[in-house]
């Protein structure tokens, strides 16, 4: 993350979700021990409660955190938060999109050993015709 990303900004929300409930899974204590993630608070309280009413109270936070700063870029996988993301024109981009970028800027070499780690470790769901899709893109079928 920090060759592709640089310092990685995400909110109160997010890392509690990933370093206290997700104590335990896979990443946790990286991202809580980690020197390239910055936590910060959303100033923009209103806004984060009209969020919340559509969106999960990590994926409100960091869309707003996000619109704040002004960020290059949202990493984001839930669906609608995405959608809310795309309306308020927030550049995004989900873990699919991390593992290929990673990929073609020579981080890693092959995709496919991460997706099946996380779908089998994790839980992490994707269709079978979007699996496949990347890894025909990647060149790895």
């Amino acid at each position: 993350m920090p060759k592709l990303f640089g310092k990685v900004i995400i909110p109160k929300e997010v890392f509690e979700e990933v370093t206290v409930q997700g104590a335990g899974m896979p990443g946790a204590n990286e991202v809580k021990e980690a020197d390239w993630v910055e936590v910060k608070h959303c100033a923009d309280e209103r806004l984060l409660r009209a969020f919340k009413l559509k969106v999960d109270p990590g994926e409100a936070e960091a869309i707003v955190l996000g619109l704040g700063l002004k960020a290059d870029l949202l990493l984001i996988d839930d669906r609608a938060g995405r959608n809310l993301a795309k309306e308020f024109k927030l550049p995004i981009m989900g873990l699919l999109g991390v593992l290929r970028a990673g990929k073609q800027k020579g981080l890693l070499q092959a995709v496919k050993p991460l997706l099946d780690r996380l779908i089998n470790d994790t839980g992490f769901r994707i269709s079978k015709n979007l699996y496949d899709e990347i890894l025909k893109y990647e060149g790895e079928v």
